[in-house]
């Protein structure tokens, strides 16, 4: 005996919509990533304006080549207010920093281990707005049905032509 069992499934666009829908996009910008050699020792400085205020992610490596530098330090000053120190970094590692709209100076200082005058380090920084969700453009939530629709078509198509369901009349 043949038995036809026939389940309603949700339709395939149905999962994309919700998906793109419930996962807010993030706005994380690198501002830096930067390997710096070390020639006994190094000083570099540099000036980010953020259009609002979130947090800076700093991190710093020490590549221990070919040597591990003898110091590493890093500063983070807010220039819109005077040069106000926002925080500071002594050795490798991770740290998240609250900064505001503004404009912010970096000051990156490494000393070269003696033994051998050479060194090498690596700074990341990047920066994520407080409002990290990106906002479709206007368009979007019609992009996202025009897209359904298609999706939907191409499947009802597909499966008209393997003889699994006849297109309505």
């Amino acid at each position: 005996m043949n038995c036809i069992t026939w389940t309603k499934r949700a339709p395939p666009w149905l999962g994309l919509a919700l998906a793109a829908l419930s996962v807010p996009a993030r706005a994380d910008i690198v501002l830096e990533q930067n390997v710096q050699s070390v020639l006994v020792s190094s000083t570099l400085t540099a000036d980010y304006t953020l259009p609002s205020s979130g947090t800076l992610t700093v991190q710093l490596t020490d590549y221990a080549f070919p040597a591990a530098l003898q110091s590493m330090n890093f500063s983070l000053f807010d220039t819109s207010s005077g040069s106000q120190l926002i925080g500071s970094m002594s050795a490798a590692g991770t740290e998240v920093f609250n900064v505001q709209a503004g404009t912010i100076s970096t000051l990156f200082v490494a000393v070269a281990s003696p033994a051998t005058g050479l060194g090498m380090y690596g700074a990341d920084l990047t920066y994520v707005p407080s409002s990290s969700q990106v906002p479709l453009p206007p368009n979007g939530g019609l992009l996202l049905l025009v897209g359904a629709a298609f999706v939907g078509a191409l499947s009802r198509t597909r499966k008209a032509a393997s003889g699994r369901e006849v297109a309505p009349a």
